[in-house]
C-alpha cells in the first residue's frame, strides 16, 4: 500500500485528488502548507508528494528544495501541480528535479494513472 502526501492549501482541490486516490488504494495525507508537509515527511515517510506550487507560507519550489536537501527525504517522487497561470515555470521546477508537472485543473483518471507510474 503506498502512502501519497498531497500539499495544497485549496480544500477543494485536497478533497477530490484524496478521494480519487483513496478509491485507487492509496493512503493519503493532506498537509494545508509547506510547513506541516516538510514535518510530514519526516514522520511517515511517503511512498509521492503531490505538491503545489503556490502555498500560503512559502513556495512549493522552497519546498521541493528543502525536501531533496535531506538524505531522508531527497528520494521521494514530486509531482507538482500548478494552475494555469504558473504553467511558466514548468521548465524551472523540472529542471530542479521534480518528477512531473500537472497543471489544473485537471482529470483525475489521468492525475491517477500518473501517481500509480510515479510509485
Amino acid at each position: 500500500m503506498s502512502r501519497v502526501l498531497l500539499i495544497d492549501s485549496d480544500p477543494a482541490d485536497a478533497e477530490l485528488i484524496r478521494t480519487a486516490l483513496t478509491e485507487q488504494g492509496h493512503v493519503v495525507r493532506v498537509a494545508a502548507n509547506g510547513s506541516d508537509g516538510l514535518a510530514a515527511t519526516l514522520e511517515k515517510t511517503p511512498s509521492l508528494v503531490l505538491l503545489a506550487l503556490n502555498l500560503p507560507d512559502q513556495s512549493g519550489l522552497d519546498v521541493f528544495r528543502t525536501m531533496h536537501g535531506r538524505a531522508r527525504t531527497e528520494h521521494i517522487p514530486v509531482m507538482f501541480l500548478a494552475e494555469r497561470g504558473e504553467a511558466s515555470q514548468q521548465n524551472e521546477v523540472l529542471h530542479a528535479g521534480a518528477d512531473d508537472f500537472i497543471i489544473k485543473p485537471f482529470d483525475t483518471d489521468i492525475l491517477s494513472l500518473r501517481v500509480r507510474n510515479a510509485i
